[in-house]
């Protein structure tokens, strides 16, 4: 049987999120989040620590003072899709 050739895809979620500064040592500022309701920062065990919801808002900082120094994954997630970014904490 031949393929229907339709292909269903969701909104491609623009990933142009921005994370400043990265490298950080006090707070990370985020922005572009329109499409995003859940943050989360996990270290590389994947260990939450930090989350918060992020619906309704398109930027928010977060305070990195009391993180350890190392990498973070940073996710978001949203209904229509989720990305991560690495951080980095000085």
């Amino acid at each position: 049987p031949a393929s229907s050739g339709s292909t269903s895809s969701k909104n491609l979620i623009k990933s142009d999120i921005n994370i400043y500064p990265n490298p950080a040592n006090n707070v990370i500022s985020i922005s572009n989040l329109d499409n995003f309701d859940l943050l989360q920062i996990k270290d590389l065990l994947g260990k939450v620590v930090h989350k918060k919801n992020i619906s309704k808002v398109n930027n928010t900082t977060i305070d990195v003072q009391t993180f350890s120094t190392g990498t973070y994954l940073l996710n978001l997630e949203g209904s229509e899709s989720s990305i991560s970014r690495k951080i980095v904490i000085e």
